[in-house]
Protein backbone atom coordinates (compact mmCIF):
# COMPACT_ATOMS: atom_id res chain seq x y z
CA UNK A 1 0.00 0.00 0.00
CA UNK A 2 0.97 3.49 -0.89
CA UNK A 3 -0.32 5.92 2.44
CA UNK A 4 -1.56 8.81 0.42
CA UNK A 5 -2.22 11.39 3.50
CA UNK A 6 -2.32 10.35 7.25
CA UNK A 7 -5.84 12.05 8.88
CA UNK A 8 -5.87 13.44 12.58
CA UNK A 9 -8.37 14.86 14.79
CA UNK A 10 -10.58 16.82 12.95
CA UNK A 11 -10.38 15.83 9.42
CA UNK A 12 -12.89 13.30 7.66
CA UNK A 13 -12.95 11.77 4.48
CA UNK A 14 -15.53 10.25 2.53
CA UNK A 15 -17.55 13.31 1.11
CA UNK A 16 -16.59 13.41 -2.41
CA UNK A 17 -17.36 9.49 -3.21
CA UNK A 18 -20.42 10.12 -0.87
CA UNK A 19 -21.47 12.93 -3.14
CA UNK A 20 -20.57 11.66 -6.30
CA UNK A 21 -22.34 7.97 -5.91
CA UNK A 22 -18.46 7.06 -6.09
CA UNK A 23 -16.97 3.40 -4.72
CA UNK A 24 -14.08 4.48 -2.01
CA UNK A 25 -10.72 5.20 -4.08
CA UNK A 26 -9.06 4.04 -0.93
CA UNK A 27 -8.55 1.50 2.39
CA UNK A 28 -8.85 3.09 5.32
CA UNK A 29 -6.71 1.81 8.09
CA UNK A 30 -6.62 3.05 11.51
CA UNK A 31 -2.92 3.85 12.94
CA UNK A 32 -3.94 3.63 16.82
CA UNK A 33 -6.78 3.15 18.79
CA UNK A 34 -8.69 5.95 16.98
CA UNK A 35 -12.95 7.16 17.45
CA UNK A 36 -14.87 8.39 14.85
CA UNK A 37 -17.95 9.70 14.01
CA UNK A 38 -19.68 8.91 11.08
CA UNK A 39 -22.82 9.93 9.37
CA UNK A 40 -25.05 7.51 7.42
CA UNK A 41 -25.85 8.22 3.18
CA UNK A 42 -29.44 8.72 4.41
CA UNK A 43 -28.93 11.21 6.75
CA UNK A 44 -26.07 12.88 4.88
CA UNK A 45 -28.38 13.71 1.75
CA UNK A 46 -31.32 14.81 3.29
CA UNK A 47 -29.57 17.52 5.66
CA UNK A 48 -26.24 18.49 4.06
CA UNK A 49 -26.41 16.19 0.47
CA UNK A 50 -28.98 18.36 -1.39
CA UNK A 51 -27.48 21.63 -0.21
CA UNK A 52 -24.16 20.89 -1.43
CA UNK A 53 -25.57 19.44 -4.46
CA UNK A 54 -26.88 23.24 -4.86
CA UNK A 55 -23.85 24.41 -3.90
CA UNK A 56 -21.81 22.51 -6.61
CA UNK A 57 -23.66 23.35 -9.13
CA UNK A 58 -23.65 27.34 -8.66
CA UNK A 59 -19.95 26.49 -8.80
CA UNK A 60 -20.60 24.69 -12.22
CA UNK A 61 -22.37 27.35 -13.68
CA UNK A 62 -19.94 29.77 -12.50
CA UNK A 63 -16.77 27.61 -14.12
CA UNK A 64 -18.97 27.43 -17.62
CA UNK A 65 -19.18 31.22 -17.74
CA UNK A 66 -15.05 30.77 -18.55
CA UNK A 67 -15.11 30.53 -22.69
CA UNK A 68 -12.04 27.81 -22.47
CA UNK A 69 -13.81 25.72 -20.05
CA UNK A 70 -17.06 25.44 -21.73
CA UNK A 71 -15.48 24.85 -24.75
CA UNK A 72 -13.35 21.99 -23.07
CA UNK A 73 -16.99 20.70 -22.28
CA UNK A 74 -17.77 21.04 -25.74
CA UNK A 75 -15.03 19.60 -27.10
CA UNK A 76 -15.40 16.10 -24.92
CA UNK A 77 -12.08 16.81 -22.98
CA UNK A 78 -13.73 17.30 -19.64
CA UNK A 79 -17.11 15.50 -18.74
CA UNK A 80 -19.67 16.98 -16.38
CA UNK A 81 -18.62 14.70 -13.45
CA UNK A 82 -14.76 16.45 -14.19
CA UNK A 83 -16.55 19.83 -13.71
CA UNK A 84 -18.19 18.77 -10.67
CA UNK A 85 -15.32 17.43 -9.31
CA UNK A 86 -13.25 21.27 -10.04
CA UNK A 87 -16.43 22.49 -8.56
CA UNK A 88 -15.89 20.66 -5.74
CA UNK A 89 -12.23 21.71 -4.84
CA UNK A 90 -12.64 25.34 -5.08
CA UNK A 91 -12.00 27.09 -2.41
CA UNK A 92 -13.52 30.61 -1.36
CA UNK A 93 -10.78 33.23 -0.48
CA UNK A 94 -12.07 36.64 0.59
CA UNK A 95 -9.15 39.38 0.30
CA UNK A 96 -9.19 43.22 1.79
CA UNK A 97 -8.60 45.79 -0.76
CA UNK A 98 -4.59 46.72 -1.84
CA UNK A 99 -3.75 43.23 -0.77
CA UNK A 100 -0.95 41.46 -2.79
CA UNK A 101 -2.28 38.42 -3.77
CA UNK A 102 0.51 36.85 -6.06
CA UNK A 103 3.89 37.94 -6.63
CA UNK A 104 5.80 38.30 -10.11
CA UNK A 105 8.33 35.48 -10.08
CA UNK A 106 6.16 33.17 -7.77
CA UNK A 107 6.25 29.41 -8.50
CA UNK A 108 2.67 29.21 -9.84
CA UNK A 109 0.68 26.33 -7.63
CA UNK A 110 -2.75 27.60 -8.18
CA UNK A 111 -5.77 28.68 -10.48
CA UNK A 112 -7.23 31.66 -9.94
CA UNK A 113 -10.96 32.89 -10.61
CA UNK A 114 -12.19 36.02 -9.76
CA UNK A 115 -15.78 35.45 -8.37
CA UNK A 116 -16.11 39.16 -7.78
CA UNK A 117 -14.55 42.38 -7.04
CA UNK A 118 -11.61 43.25 -9.35
CA UNK A 119 -7.77 42.77 -9.76
CA UNK A 120 -5.36 44.75 -10.89
CA UNK A 121 -2.51 42.49 -12.71
CA UNK A 122 0.64 44.37 -12.32
CA UNK A 123 4.38 43.54 -14.73
CA UNK A 124 7.80 45.15 -13.36
CA UNK A 125 9.14 46.40 -16.51
CA UNK A 126 12.99 47.34 -16.93
CA UNK A 127 13.53 50.34 -18.32
CA UNK A 128 16.84 49.83 -18.58
CA UNK A 129 16.31 46.34 -21.24
CA UNK A 130 14.74 49.30 -23.60
CA UNK A 131 17.39 50.98 -24.34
Amino acid sequence: FEVLVTLQKGMGFGELALQNDDKRSATVITAEPTVLLVVQRADYMIHAGQTHKRFIEDRVRFLLHFPKISQALDDNLVTMKDMHAMANLLHEHSLKGNEVLVEQGDVVDNLIFVKSGSLSLLRTIDVNAAK
